[in-house]
């Protein structure tokens, strides 16, 4: 027994992709979201170490100022130089650079930490973006496909364009018959 469909055929075939494509579109965004959400967190990860390496950075620049201040004063006090005029306005004006120097340092380590989580929550909205829209394509897809599909379904019964036979179209059942021997 065969199933052959008329002209229906190709039309079948076509419906049948567009429902595949719809699940690829599903599996495209879903796919979009994990990117966009590992992306984020990558991101997210790079300023918070930004923030505990600033605050290394940042303890080690103060101990090292405190050690050569200490030494300054030591050198003062071992020359017999009297701590105040001179030399106690070259330790203010160091003071003075090193937190200026720190407060540049802060302010660049602010700018990095703010792009960076910035970058993460601009990855979640394109991920988000991307997955909307691939959810709307596959919608799109299957919903088209499944509605040809039942259209050419219903056609095909209401027009009698499938047959059904147990010979094949071109069978001739007198075609090897051999009489007289």
């Amino acid at each position: 027994m065969s199933f052959t469909p008329t002209s229906a055929g190709a039309s079948t075939v076509s419906s049948l992709g567009s429902m595949v494509s719809g699940i690829g579109g599903i599996i495209s965004a879903q796919n979009a979201t994990a990117m966009g959400s590992y992306n984020a967190n990558i991101s997210l990860q790079q300023a918070q170490a930004q923030t505990n390496s600033f605050a290394l950075t940042k303890m080690q620049q103060t101990i090292t100022a405190s050690q050569q201040i200490a030494q300054q004063q030591a050198a003062y006090d071992k020359s017999g130089v009297a701590f105040k005029g001179t030399p106690v306005e070259v330790q203010i004006q160091g003071l003075t650079n090193l937190n200026l120097d720190m407060a540049i340092n802060s302010y660049n380590n602010d700018i990095q930490v703010q792009n960076l989580q910035n970058q993460a929550a601009l990855d979640r909205y394109t991920a988000a973006q991307t997955a909307s829209a691939d959810y709307v394509k596959a919608g799109t897809s299957l919903l088209g496909g499944g509605l040809d599909l039942a259209s050419e379904i219903g056609s095909g019964i209401n027009n009698n364009s499938y047959t059904f036979s147990a010979q094949p179209d071109n069978y001739d059942p007198y075609a090897n018959v051999v009489y007289g021997k």
